[in-house]
């Protein structure tokens, strides 16, 4: 898988951006992280915007798998929660996934109409949602719990 060499679990959530998942102990990675400032650790939730001066995903997953040494350009989100009071309608975004195993569910798109914008919850389109109710679980687990709630809590990671 792409990152694994460096311990990092990776999703492309974008042509431009890589979610990073988790960051296995004791990995490249990990060990990097341990002699880096805080400000420059490699941290789950961060986007990988640019890998060896390669800004696309594509060239960004090559650099990873094939190259010795790594430079990484990354965005720290913002992660914060809210809570949709749906009354039982669709929330009304158009979520994306690479596959239903994926980390995160990628907002494309909200409806103008939506319960989103009706009640002026903080979520815009690019943002991921990468929990709720309190777990991370896979991207068909996400959209099952946020569809069989009435009021769920999602946890949001928005590129700053």
């Amino acid at each position: 898988a792409p990152g694994e060499s460096w311990g990092l679990r990776l999703e492309t959530i974008s042509k431009v951006a890589i979610f990073v998942a988790s960051v296995a102990q004791g990995s490249l990675a990990d060990r990097y992280n341990s002699a880096a400032p805080d400000a420059l650790r490699i941290r789950p939730g961060d986007f990988i915007v640019r890998a060896n001066g390669v800004m696309d995903t594509g060239g960004m997953l090559s650099a990873m798998q094939e190259d010795a040494s790594l430079r990484l350009a990354l965005k720290h989100p913002r992660i914060f929660t809210v809570r949709v009071g749906t009354g039982g309608k669709p929330l009304g975004i158009t979520a994306k996934h690479n596959s239903e195993d994926g980390f995160a569910l990628f907002v494309a798109g909200i409806a103008r109409d939506s319960v989103v914008r009706r009640d002026g919850v903080d979520i815009a389109v690019g943002d991921l949602v990468i929990g709720v109710n309190g777990h991370a679980r896979n991207a068909r687990a996400l959209m099952q719990e946020i569809k069989q709630c009435e009021e769920p809590e999602l946890t949001i990671a928005r590129r700053c």
